[in-house]
């Protein structure tokens, strides 16, 4: 028990609770003490039972909105019969409910497949000190009345019925009184990528103005450019729909805006929206709201002055009149206007409120800015990385910017830069600033968006990244101390974003720099490259330094004080991370191997190689290349090298040209990519034509050679110049060769299983090639050598010749061989493989590897089923679909394809059965997988295609009209497709949509439709070489333009369609002679 009187102990308590709400950053004043202490009595440790204030649990209440059960169930917290009371909580102690972070696709734990799930709203920072003052000072606006007759009555529907209804059937109409405002305002977001820390400000900006009462509808609308001019769309993202924003302009004033922006994106540098305000300041009130500071206005593109505003003499709205208090920057165009500037606070809205709702003359103290019609491009203000280096960049900035900023870019050099990571770390570092601060840095000059997230923004929002050279000059001004406190809270956001079972980078970074023991425990789950790449380069900041040696003639020194090589630690550290995967270890191995006097050039290689597969960063591989080659220089000329020479050299060089190739290609980068290939196959002969040199390394250098030249046989048809099939023939011809001529080193039964493999991978790659020039019977031979090769290295002699992670791959290139045999022979035995591929992947913990073999265990089953047309391979099909989906994050491509694959198989079922759920199912899959597939991503088409279809499929079945339309509006998207196949299917699809529609409702403008999509999907299809669909889609515009058109246009129709049932070589088929019969018809004359 404490000691001392109840006074002393109360005392000393609240002391206490006073400090640790200090330490939290809660305001220390009577409401908030207050409301610590009611918060108390009602939370307490665990185990401790609580009560919660409205008489029920907690637990009970949550039980409630996240998820309910059914009364009596397992769920159920007051099972029928139960001797409860309400009041009382659970006896078992509190109970708790999982929260999952709702993001739009993220690698992050989700909640379990079949339970409910609630949206819970959090509450947040708000972005104003309080909104009623905002509200208080927009109420002068309103009294705004727009030049246009306002609305005084409106029918009352239910009294006209009953009137008309006591009149005997006479309608009489009754009408109502109304009062409603006619104005609108429109709130307009510069979508610039500086923009995105206002986003709070600007949906609370329009709670605000819907809170006033003064406007008929509040609107967001986002500003972007097209072409020369600005467009609109409805939400933030990149791919959303635009508008022209002159759908906004009304001469009669009714439509209000105001654009919040820094002033300094695009569509101000370019001119746009200076002439787009010329345009709409003479028409109704507009202002711009400018977030940042006023002292930073004058380094807009916008610059505002302070001076005095005066609505002008007149009826209706004429631009205001502005009167500069100090010379303003630059001439004045003759025929410019003023703009007011708006801070978002009480008195700047206010202003802008009496300025449009005053009495005409009416003068008020305010700022604005001149806009003219022919207002050029201007450059950006903030200095670029083409006029300064990253010294200069940052002294600019410094001698600019205000001290919170500046501090603030010190913490955010050594986090990856998205915006919900830097609010984090500037709440946590520097809780005293805000939007502004960030938004300084933002348009600094220091930052850009980093290029891969500019069109396809991540699930965090935009990713940036400091210009070259800048964040290693921010990092230089940082302590290890504070280093390791941001990176914690980096940590933390991975935790909580993306869950612990996701590889936490920042954690091992922050263990590393605050010298902890050990690496502390992190999942296998893949996290946003930033966070592992940024860590890493916090920590090469922060290696300590080694002493040299003395330089000749010096004073040598006591032995005691010289410093040990570290390259054998080094070496043990490279080692035990091979053995253990620590990355504590890979660090400590780079760390050491680099500040090595005698070089280890070899093995630094290795570590870089390995660094650059944990986190990505570009400078790895450079410095990788670079050190590889320096121990194949040193190897040339004899020098002794630690961590081996010759062929080794020679693999980890190679080694680093195919990463870096890899990389290229998944960026697109196709002839630097060919370029690093074909160095390392070069480097590869030279060094297999050395007899004398050990099998192992000679081994590891010829698989590396073979892979090099599948890979350039793979990219070389995509580039603009291909090699001649013959040539590309060749690279798998020469990858076979150099394996076959290793066999000879081994035994018959003891050849390497690495060997095996990948021959046998180049024999179906061959295999593969032969099919697509159509020649089966080459074909079918190298796919018996390539399923011997591949069976043997699968399941050597001796299971540990290949290692268990290598396993699966083996035996899904074993499974894909033995698909290949002909009429099916194979399929059997490839089903078998893909089970004991998907047990090791489960085994294993990789989800998305299971998922491969459950989708391919899939394909197999599909093809069963095109070969016997019996329903149970496709249900099997998807059942193993069904199970492949969860197995893969949801912000992944692969779970869309899976949808997509699933909804296919799913509408097959439909049509070939009567079941209404399964046409159901298949549009809720192919609508999930359509919603997860950017629209302009390859296969977007093609899914709308089949979602079009199963919508199609469900009229049919239960003869929804919304079906029809939802259906028509799909197979429109999915026309646009630039592959005509897809196009040309989609139009064909929409045709048939339309005639249906036209029939159901009777409106003759579907047939006029249908015609026009038959016409494209004849065009299209003539275009991918299709003429049988070409014919098809011909003969049904013909069938629509006899009942459109007349007889002339359809018998044209039914021409045009014969012509390509001849081409197409079915001229006797049933639709073509339906085709033939009705051109008869119409040639007869009446």
């Amino acid at each position: 028990m404490p000691s001392g009187t109840p006074e002393e102990v109360t005392g000393r308590a609240f002391e206490e609770l006073i400090g640790r709400m200090r330490d939290a950053g809660v305001r220390l004043d009577a409401e908030g003490i207050a409301d610590a202490l009611w918060l108390a009595q009602w939370a307490g440790p665990e185990g401790r039972e609580t009560r919660a204030p409205t008489g029920r649990s907690r637990s009970d209440r949550w039980d409630q909105d996240v998820s309910p059960a059914p009364a009596g169930g397992a769920g159920d917290p007051y099972p029928p019969g139960a001797d409860a009371d309400p009041a009382e909580p659970f006896a078992a102690g509190r109970h708790e409910v999982d929260l999952h972070p709702r993001r739009g696709g993220a690698q992050s734990s989700s909640p379990p497949v079949g339970d409910a799930v609630r949206t819970v709203s959090l509450p947040a920072a708000s972005a104003f000190p309080g909104l009623l003052p905002l509200e208080r000072s927009l109420r002068p606006i309103q009294s705004y009345r727009p030049q246009v007759a306002a609305v005084r009555t409106e029918l009352d529907e239910p009294a006209t019925a009953d009137l008309t209804a006591e009149a005997g059937g006479l309608v009489l109409p009754v009408l109502r009184g109304v009062r409603r405002q006619e104005a609108e305002l429109h709130l307009l977001m510069d979508a610039s990528a500086s923009m995105a820390v206002w986003e709070q400000m600007l949906q609370e900006l329009r709670e605000v103005c819907e809170r006033v009462g003064a406007f008929r509808n509040v609107t967001i609308h986002y500003l972007r450019p097209r072409g020369n001019g600005v467009a609109i769309s409805s939400g933030p993202g990149a791919h959303e729909a635009l508008r022209p924003v002159e759908q906004l302009f009304d001469p009669t004033g009714r439509n209000l805006g105001l654009v919040v922006s820094d002033c300094a994106g695009p569509l101000w540098q370019s001119g746009a929206l200076h002439r787009m305000l010329h345009r709409w300041v003479r028409t109704a009130p507009v202002a711009v709201v400018q977030p940042l500071p006023q002292r930073l206005w004058g380094r807009t593109l916008l610059p505002a002055v302070p001076g005095l505003l005066r609505r002008p003499q007149g009826g209706g709205h004429r631009a205001p009149r502005f009167h500069p208090l100090r010379r303003v920057r630059g001439p004045v165009p003759s025929d410019a206007l003023p703009v007011p500037v708006l801070s978002p606070v009480p008195a700047a809205l206010d202003v802008w409120g009496r300025l449009s709702a005053g009495t005409a003359g009416v003068t008020l103290n305010g700022a604005a800015a001149w806009v003219s019609a022919e207002q050029s491009a201007v450059a950006p203000r903030a200095p670029g990385s083409e006029d300064l280096g990253p010294e200069e960049l940052v002294r600019v900035f410094d001698e600019s910017a205000s001290a919170p900023a500046r501090q603030l870019a010190l913490y955010l050099s050594a986090t990856p830069l998205t915006l919900p990571v830097m609010q984090l770390v500037q709440r946590s570092m520097l809780p005293q600033t805000g939007p502004p601060e960030l938004a300084e840095i933002l348009l600094s000059g220091l930052v850009r968006v980093a290029k891969d997230s500019e069109d396809e923004p991540g699930a965090e929002g935009l990713w940036y990244d400091f210009l070259p050279g800048v964040r290693d000059q921010l990092l230089g001004r940082l302590s290890a101390g504070e280093a390791a406190l941001v990176l914690k809270h980096c940590s933390l956001y991975i935790e909580r974003t993306f869950g612990r079972s996701a590889r936490n980078f920042p954690a091992v970074a922050v263990a590393y720099l605050s010298g902890a023991g050990r690496e502390p425990a992190t999942g296998p789950d893949a996290v946003p490259e930033p966070f592992a790449r940024v860590s890493e380069r916090v920590l090469r900041r922060f290696e300590p330094t080694f002493v040299l040696p003395a330089p000749s003639g010096a004073s040598p020194e006591p032995a005691a004080a010289v410093e040990p090589d570290p390259a054998a630690e080094g070496l043990a550290s490279l080692e035990r991370y091979e053995r253990e995967g620590a990355s504590r270890d890979l660090l400590e191995a780079v760390r050491l191997l680099r500040a090595a006097r005698v070089p280890a050039d070899v093995r630094l290689a290795d570590a870089l190689l390995y660094a650059w597969r944990e986190w990505r960063d570009p400078g790895a591989l450079d410095e990788a290349e670079q050190a590889a080659q320096n121990a194949l220089t040193a190897a040339t000329t004899g020098a002794d090298v630690p961590g081996g020479t010759g062929p080794a050299a020679t693999v980890t060089l190679v080694s680093v040209l195919k990463e870096r190739a890899a990389d290229r290609i998944a960026n697109g980068q196709l002839h630097a990519a060919l370029a690093d290939l074909l160095r390392a196959t070069d480097q590869c002969r030279t060094a297999l034509r050395n007899p004398g040199a050990e099998p192992e390394p000679l081994l590891r250098c010829a698989l590396l050679h073979a892979q090099a030249l599948r890979t350039l046989y793979v990219i070389d048809e995509r580039l603009d110049d291909p090699l001649g099939q013959d040539e590309r023939a060749l690279l798998l011809t020469e990858a076979e060769d150099c394996l076959t001529a290793l066999l000879p080193r081994w035994p018959p039964s003891g050849l390497p299983a690495a060997l095996l493999l990948e021959r046998g991978r180049v024999l179906l790659a061959r295999a593969r090639a032969a099919g697509s020039r159509g020649d089966g019977t080459e074909q079918q031979a190298l796919v018996l050598r390539a399923v011997a090769d591949l069976e043997a290295g699968a399941r050597p002699a001796d299971p540990t010749d290949i290692p268990r992670g290598d396993l699966p791959a083996a035996l899904l290139d074993l499974a894909e061989a033995l698909a290949l045999e002909t009429g099916g022979r194979g399929w059997d035995r490839a089903a078998e493989a893909l089970e004991e591929a998907r047990d090791l992947a489960h085994d294993l913990g990789d989800g998305p590897l299971e998922a491969e073999c459950l989708r391919r265990t899939a394909g197999i089953c599909r093809a069963r089923y095109t070969q016997s047309a019996e329903p149970g391979p496709l249900r099997r099909a998807d059942d193993a679909l069904a199970r492949a989906v969860p197995l893969v994050p949801v912000d992944s491509p692969v779970h869309a394809a899976l949808l997509a694959e699933r909804g296919e198989v799913l509408l097959e079922r439909a049509a070939g059965t009567g079941e209404t759920a399964l046409v159901t199912e298949a549009v809720h899959v192919l609508r999930e997988a359509v919603s997860e597939t950017p629209p302009h991503t390859a296969g977007a088409a093609a899914r709308r295609l089949h979602f079009g279809r199963a919508l199609r499929l469900r009229h049919q079945r239960q003869g929804g009209l919304a079906d029809l339309h939802e259906a028509a509006w799909t197979l429109e998207q999915a026309g646009r497709a630039e592959d005509p196949s897809v196009s040309s299917r989609a139009a064909l699809e929409l045709g048939d949509v339309r005639v249906a529609l036209g029939n159901r409702t009777g409106v003759r403008e579907n047939l006029e439709q249908a015609a026009v999509a038959y016409r494209r999907a004849a065009a299209d299809a003539v275009a991918a070489g299709n003429p049988l669909l070409a014919a098809q889609a011909q003969h049904r515009r013909g069938e629509v333009l006899e009942t459109t058109a007349g007889v002339a246009a359809a018998l044209e129709a039914y021409r045009e369609s014969w012509e390509q049932w001849q081409a197409a070589g079915g001229p006797a088929s049933p639709e073509a002679l339906r085709t033939r019969s009705r051109m008869r018809v119409l040639e007869t004359p009446p």
